[in-house]
């Protein structure tokens, strides 16, 4: 049986722009970007009521970024607002470090299932 990542994805809007800063070991540099077309099962619900509203779902070894970057991309959505639930069984999350702001964000690879009990976010283009 497939494991379903559900996202309810309420808006969401374009990454930032690449950086050329250089990577430090242990962080992800700011505006790094997932490569396209890692997420080819994802599946796309105009929920249209009210305003521009989404359902986007992701199945098993869907890379989600590079999914909702695409997604963004393909429905010229700039600026807006996520918010997901579901469950993964591999990631990599970044958590901002006070000390080392300049570097990116601290790297936490995760490498097993665990449940996704509150995902959001807003991304916006310049």
């Amino acid at each position: 049986m497939r494991k379903i990542f559900y996202a309810c994805v309420l808006a969401v809007v374009m990454a930032v722009p690449v950086s050329a800063q250089k990577p430090t070991p242990g962080y992800v540099t700011p505006g790094t970007r997932p490569a396209k077309g890692l997420a080819p099962n994802m599946k796309v619900t105009d929920l249209g009521k009210g305003g521009r509203t989404f359902r986007v779902n992701f199945i098993k070894g869907d890379e989600i970024m590079s999914g909702l970057t695409e997604f963004a991309e393909r429905y010229k959505i700039r600026n807006a607002h996520f918010t997901a639930i579901g469950a993964t069984g591999k990631g990599l999350f970044g958590w901002a470090d006070p000390e080392n702001r300049t570097r990116g964000q601290k790297k936490i690879e995760l490498t097993e299932e665990a449940e996704i009990v509150s995902f959001m976010g807003n991304i916006g283009s310049p």
